[in-house]
């Protein structure tokens, strides 16, 4: 049976997909619910794996005039971005489409793309164990620090301004500390916490907080996301969905050594033939991301390991 695609591209013209413009619902989403979204530095990809050069040399000397200049010592690697497809396919009752069927379609593509954001930065941000390509589809922040020896630094409590300044510090003390790209990333149950901080003076820690700009923490902006949190897996069973299992995370770092390579956008497409005997049509959204931590010294996290 042919497919009947619902799309504005007829066969052959392109692959049958619609990618979301920058200013759509469902792309303002993805930016509101996921922080890799919105404050990773972006690769574009043209292939499924992109190399990203990395440089880093001795520092410049002195020369006197006429002196001979030295050769620095430089280091020359790449990063390998692997871009790994996230998918699924929708059932919409076609009733449901009669009346309004952009707006139906925008509301379903709007709740995937706010799921997949929280499970995108659960992989990139709190997903512990090695890369499979599958259930761990990247190296997250979390197993970064945790294989090179990294500064996470557990709660046992409260959360307390000694324990924000020392992960503070430790990014400080590194050489990627970089005060205009710094920044905080928080997974939503600490907001109270940081909220009731205070100094000695009984002002709070936590700038502005229902302003309607960002709030800010020691002058660096802070973003909420439900994927800071320790979990095994980042598909189906992590544990992000519930709000209720692993540790919570507050990452602080330089969120240009977060790189988020984009294969494509969302983009969706329609289907009325394998659902022709019961009324129904499917739709099929994805998107191919890739993800890599440059330098696991760029960042520090906080774990709430109690209440």
């Amino acid at each position: 049976m042919a497919r009947t695609e619902l799309s504005t591209y007829s066969a052959g013209a392109g692959n049958g997909y619609i990618a979301e413009e920058n200013s759509s619902a469902v792309v303002m989403a993805t930016n509101q619910f996921s922080a890799i979204e919105a404050m990773a530095r972006v690769e574009n990809m043209n292939t499924n794996t992109k190399l990203v050069p990395r440089w880093y040399g001795d520092s410049p000397a002195v020369v006197a005039e006429g002196g001979t200049i030295a050769e620095a010592t430089s280091y020359n690697d790449s990063i390998v971005l692997t871009a790994r497809k996230w998918a699924s396919i929708l059932h919409i009752s076609e009733e449901d489409l009669n009346d309004s069927f952009l707006d139906v379609l925008n509301r379903f593509k709007t709740s995937w793309a706010t799921n997949w954001a929280r499970r995108f930065d659960n992989a990139c941000l709190g997903v512990v164990g090695a890369a499979n390509g599958t259930t761990i589809p990247y190296e997250s922040v979390y197993q970064k620090l945790t294989a090179g020896g990294g500064t996470i630094t557990p709660t046992a409590g409260a959360v307390t301004f000694a324990q924000l300044n020392s992960i503070v510090a430790a990014v400080e003390a590194k050489p990627f500390f970089d005060p205009s790209k710094m920044a905080f990333i928080a997974h939503p149950t600490f907001a109270q916490n940081l909220r009731g901080l205070v100094d000695n003076q009984n002002r709070p820690i936590l700038q502005d907080p229902l302003g309607s700009t960002s709030a800010t923490l020691f002058g660096y902006p802070v973003k909420y996301s439900f994927g800071a949190q320790k979990t095994t897996v980042a598909t189906a069973g992590g544990g992000i969905d519930a709000g209720s299992d692993g540790n919570k995370l507050l990452i602080f770092g330089n969120t240009d050594m977060l790189i988020n390579g984009k294969r494509s956008t969302v983009e969706s497409q329609v289907s009325r033939d394998a659902k022709f005997d019961t009324d129904g049509v499917l739709l099929k959204i994805r998107a191919r991301r890739a993800f890599r931590v440059a330098d696991g010294d760029a960042f520090a996290i906080l774990e709430k390991t109690a209440s």
